[in-house]
């Protein structure tokens, strides 16, 4: 048959690899068209005689020449057929006659070849059809479906039906009598066939399209899509790819099924190219089936594969939640501007108040969302997105005149691994009143954003993204994994355009690195965007916060991690918070010299942002920076650091800074608390500068403990100054404080400066106490008595003896008031002598007691062995022991 061989000449035509479905080889079954063509004849559809007395039939109706299926066996309302071929060429039509009072349609193929559905599978009334052939089924360019029903097509050996009774392809027999007669189940056993839909691209005009509210379900041993066009408006898209024996459960509902896989213990492959599925629901949609809970599309299988293919799940001008996207699988890739998209969009002046629906990926080992299509002058990312009140990046981008009051969809990614790379995304958006959907991954390995889409279109960045453009609020962003990795100017954001709050950014990881940017070149500009993670406003909402819970945080070659609030914004910088158990490291510039670090800036007219480090070692390096600062004269806070930490080093240019305007409100901020050490090198600087007539900032550095340290001669500085403003003031309490000297910084003088100065205004404060040398601390008092007085070795103790003590000798009543004017060696707190003295025994070297003192020709006091006489200016001496 002609037919036959035109399919299969443009399978072998396209360019496809032989598709790696786990079961079998997909060329092994269009090669088996072939060999059918000649046994068909003009007898494509061949009934079996496995339904005795009630066979089915066919024949062709005249004037439109479409054959008709009729006969079969009824059981209640439903009804059975059974075929020993089935096949319908492309431009034919086949029509099943749907008695009254028959609801369900079940229909087998029990011969050898697979079923060639490539013309018109249609229905004369509104009857679901249940459609098997255990060798597979076959979709071509002109195939579509004309039914009021739902279609379920599966490459099953048999139907479970109530009771326990079975229909089955691979054992025909009589359909039973069966009290229940509704399916409960496809039973899959060893020979697992795919199912193909083989066309040159997706069409409107033809593919597999249900009434709205019905289901269109595909299950078999594997999916093959290209070109395919699936829609099934309100209802619902069902696709799964079956690996092993068992029994997929299947439940009506409202007019429409679901399933359940948990008998399946492994799932075949699924790939789709250049095919679109549509689940959308649309005003004229709003009447049918309006109790179905279940809408959506649902992907079952082992490894997706999407290539410029679209799943898409929509709401339009209706009040209605729209469906959920879940695809279940062990490998998902996105490559070539496929794109998961679900949304509420407005596209008139009608508003809407239902919600977009969620996306749900259920990945063991991983999920790959890379590249687009690039057309030079514009691209198309490969996306997964939700969105209130249209789309702004991707396919389906739109300006809506409408206000959508519904909710954006959440994003929810469960995997081992996820890679976004090469220009794609993850999005979700809130473009009106409507909040933001959230974006919650957890990829118990690792998280990869990385790289560029191409040279001709560098501006479209690989980017995990939640936003808001209008009045309501900007979804979350939750990380949890073990490695997070950002880079080659790659990006994590949570933004905000207009009215509403940005989102917050929550990460929790063993190890988060922001890495670096690559060169793009594109004609003769150089574009080099860094890589960040970051909360940022546009308009009047408030940043969000970023929290980074983790182990080890790097960021080198222009990474950074930023709150900003841009030119023209009023909102407020949000917080930045890191507690990372190990290390923190800032390294090096990017490579047209942007600074990797922890950025708080605001440009706007809105108060700073404060970033807070808790960690056990802080290393900046290579002009790394901390930075908080703002440019608003108006701004009643100016942010700050807060730094948490045990080691604090900074080297080769790298700075903590705080800047500000503005003039009134509180000042900038830099706080150090509980060091151990604090390092500055080669040029380092701690900063709380004040720009024009602001006052300058306040750095304290706090820690009994701690040491302050910058090495000689290295140009490191800690400042606090203004220009017209009033200085600012700096306290530093620690142990010492080495090689640090308080006076006016001057840029690449050598020294190493503390200066809270001002050029025209009041000098700052300066306070600095150094606990190891200061004099005041845990200073004693001498005791108002003595001890035992111990007796003279020169005299025997008798007991009749005896001593006057008057006041304190001279000694001043605490040792912090003590002068260098008197020497002496006596020890006020020497053990007390007891009445039997030892005998010293005789040594030439041997101490003797002093005998006198005198004064030298210096004017100092001189305790002397000998008597009175032995010097001129002699005083007094001690007298030799006599008895009484």
């Amino acid at each position: 048959m002609s037919w036959l061989y035109e399919f299969d000449v443009f399978r072998v035509a396209r360019p496809m690899k032989c598709c790696c479905l786990s079961n079998l080889c997909l060329y092994s079954l269009a090669s088996s068209i072939v060999l059918v063509a000649s046994a068909v004849a003009h007898a494509q559809i061949l009934p079996d005689s496995s339904l005795g007395g009630t066979p089915s039939t066919i024949r062709t109706e005249i004037g439109s020449g479409r054959l008709l299926i009729e006969g079969g066996a009824d059981r209640g309302s439903s009804l059975f057929h059974s075929f020993q071929e089935f096949n319908i060429a492309p431009g034919d039509n086949a029509y099943f006659i749907n008695p009254v009072d028959i609801e369900l349609i079940l229909t087998r193929v029990t011969g050898n070849n697979p079923s060639n559905l490539l013309g018109t599978f249609g229905v004369l009334g509104e009857a679901d059809v249940f459609f098997i052939n255990p060798n597979g089924i076959v979709f071509g360019p002109q195939s579509s479906l004309d039914m009021g029903g739902s279609f379920v097509a599966s490459t099953a050996e048999a139907i479970g039906l109530g009771d326990g009774g079975t229909f089955s392809a691979v054992a025909p027999e009589t359909p039973p009598l069966l009290v229940v007669n509704v399916p409960t189940g496809l039973q899959f056993g060893g020979q697992l066939a795919p199912i193909l839909y083989q066309a040159q691209r997706a069409s409107r005009s033809r593919g597999l399209r249900t009434q709205p509210g019905r289901t269109i379900a595909l299950l078999g041993g594997g999916l093959d899509f290209q070109g395919a066009f699936l829609s099934a408006l309100k209802g619902r898209i069902e696709l799964a790819s079956i690996g092993s024996a068992g029994q997929v459960e299947v439940t009506p509902n409202n007019q429409s099924w679901s399933f359940d896989y948990s008998d399946i213990s492994t799932f075949g492959d699924l790939s789709a190219i250049l095919s679109f599925f549509d689940v959308s629901i649309l005003p004229q949609t709003l009447s049918v089936n309006p109790n179905l809970t279940e809408r959506g599309i649902t992907l079952q299988a082992s490894d997706i594969s999407l290539g410029r293919s679209t799943l898409f799940n929509s709401q339009t001008q209706t009040d209605l939640t729209a469906g959920d996207i879940v695809v279940n699988a062990r490998q998902l890739t996105m490559n070539d501007g496929s794109s998961l998209n679900a949304r509420a969009f407005a596209t008139t002046t009608n508003d809407i108040r239902g919600n977009a629906g969620n996306i749900t990926i259920n990945a063991s080992e991983s999920v790959v969302v890379e590249g687009g299509i690039d057309f030079g002058f514009f691209s198309f990312p490969t996306l997964i997105s939700t969105s209130s009140n249209g789309e702004t990046i991707g396919f389906f981008s739109g300006i809506p005149n409408g206000i959508s009051f519904g909710e954006g969809g959440d994003i929810n990614i469960n995997t081992q691994q996820l890679l976004v790379t090469k220009g794609a995304g993850i999005t979700a958006s809130g473009l009106s009143v409507g909040d933001s959907g959230d974006i919650n991954i957890l990829a118990t390995e690792s998280i990869i954003v990385d790289d560029r889409i191409s040279a001709t279109n560098p501006n479209n960045p690989t980017i995990i993204l939640t936003e808001t453009r209008g009045s309501g609020a900007g979804g979350n962003l939750r990380l949890d994994t073990g490695l997070l990795r950002v880079s080659n100017s790659a990006e994590i954001s949570a933004s905000s355009i207009g009215e509403g709050p940005g989102g917050d950014i929550l990460i929790n990881a063993d190890t988060v690195e922001v890495v670096g940017n690559a060169e793009v070149q594109a004609g003769s500009a150089v574009f080099n965007p860094v890589s960040v993670i970051g909360t940022v406003t546009f308009g009047e909402g408030e940043a969000g916060v970023i929290n980074i819970n983790a182990q080890r945080l790097r960021l080198e070659s222009g990474g950074s991690i930023t709150l900003s609030a841009f030119p023209g914004s009023s909102g407020n910088g949000g917080e930045l918070r890191v507690n990372a158990s190990e290390e923190v490291v800032i390294d090096g510039v990017s490579k047209e010299g942007s600074a990797s670090g922890l950025f708080a800036n605001t440009l706007g007219s809105g108060d700073a942002g404060t970033v807070f480090v808790e960690t056990d070692e802080l290393r900046i390096d290579n002009q790394g920076r901390i930075s908080a600062s703002t440019v608003s004269n108006v701004a009643q806070s100016s942010g700050g650091v807060d730094l948490k930490l045990d080691r604090l080093f900074l080297d080769n240019g790298s700075q903590i800074l705080v800047e500000t305007f503005a003039q009134e409100g509180s000042r900038a901020n830099i706080t150090v608390s509980d060091f151990d050490v604090i390092l500055l090198r080669n040029g380092s600087l701690i900063t709380a500068e004040a720009i024009n007539s602001a006052n300058g900032g306040n750095i304290r550095l706090v820690s009994d403990d701690g040491f302050v340290v910058a090495p000689l001669a290295e140009d490191s500085d800690i400042i606090a100054r203004s220009n017209l403003g009033d200085g600012g003031e700096i306290e530093i309490v620690a142990q010492s404080i080495f090689g640090l000297e308080e006076r006016v910084a001057i840029p690449d003088n050598g020294t190493n400066d503390i200066d809270a100065s001002s050029r025209f205004g009041q000098a700052g404060t300066v306070r600095l106490n150094e606990l190891a040398t200061n004099p005041n601390q845990e200073a004693a008092n001498l005791p108002d008595t003595t001890g035992v007085p111990q007796i003279s070795q020169r005299c025997n103790a008798t007991g009749v003896s005896s001593f006057v003590a008057t006041g304190r000798g001279g000694a001043p009543p605490e040792t912090a008031m003590a002068g260098l004017l008197w020497e002496t060696f006596e020890d006020v707190d020497a053990p007390a002598l007891s009445d039997q003295i030892e005998a010293v025994p005789a040594n030439v070297n041997a101490l003797t007691e002093a005998q006198g003192w005198a004064v030298n020709a210096f004017g100092q006091v001189v305790l002397t062995t000998d008597g009175v006489d032995a010097l001129p200016y002699a005083i007094a001496s001690t007298p030799l022991c006599t008895y009484p």
